[in-house]
């Protein structure tokens, strides 16, 4: 995983509180990382610091922020998933058939980065994932939707084996996608199964 020192920078950072129906504490400050190139970037960041019931003034929420920015302990440096495609595509895309890699670039570009491009990697869970091959399933086939979760898969399980994310959200099993099946196309092919074939490779 790639980690990021902070650097020691004198700042108070700021409070502020947001919500409607249960209204929490966020803070904002910057901090320094180092990026999956190596690079010290400064970025900005807003933490959730309470609720109110257990921040019931400002100044505790003060205290909280800086017992938050006053950690020493390395940061993991966030990659997002079109960072993520990118380096996929440097590095295994040559490797593919040009039919298979034309096919991979085309789902992740059309249907994929769209949605998940600016989202952190770890921040990708399943649940998401079902979600949005449930809202996709509407519109498309379930060979579309089959081609969907396999190149995210593919390029999720690459991460892993890069040791940029600590495991696979989607880590395909018969039963992934059972309750995306009422919302396919009533016309769908039933021969076409869900689950990935045999060298499909995730």
């Amino acid at each position: 995983m790639f980690h990021a020192a902070i650097k020691t920078r004198y700042q108070n950072g700021r409070v502020y509180k947001k919500g409607k129906r249960q209204v929490k504490w966020y803070g904002q400050f910057r901090e320094d990382q180092i990026n999956a190139d190596g690079k010290l970037i400064r970025v900005q960041r807003n933490i959730c610091l309470g609720t109110l019931a257990k921040l019931p003034t400002n100044q505790a929420a003060k205290l909280e922020l800086a017992r938050r920015m006053g950690t020493e302990t390395p940061v993991t440096a966030d990659m997002l998933f079109s960072d993520l495609v990118l380096r996929w595509q440097t590095a295994v895309v040559p490797t593919l058939r040009n039919t298979t890699a034309m096919h991979y670039e085309y789902v992740l570009q059309t249907y994929v980065v769209p949605v998940f491009g600016q989202r952190e990697i770890r921040c990708i869970t399943r649940f998401d994932v079902e979600l949005f091959l449930a809202g996709k399933a509407k519109a498309y086939c379930r060979a579309t939707i089959r081609s969907m979760k396999v190149a995210l898969s593919r390029v999720l399980s690459w991460a892993v084996k890069c040791e940029w994310l600590e495991k696979n959200p989607l880590n395909c099993d018969k039963n992934f996608g059972h309750s995306l099946r009422p919302y396919f196309n009533v016309f769908a092919s039933p021969s076409k199964g869900w689950g990935l074939g045999e060298g499909d490779g995730v």
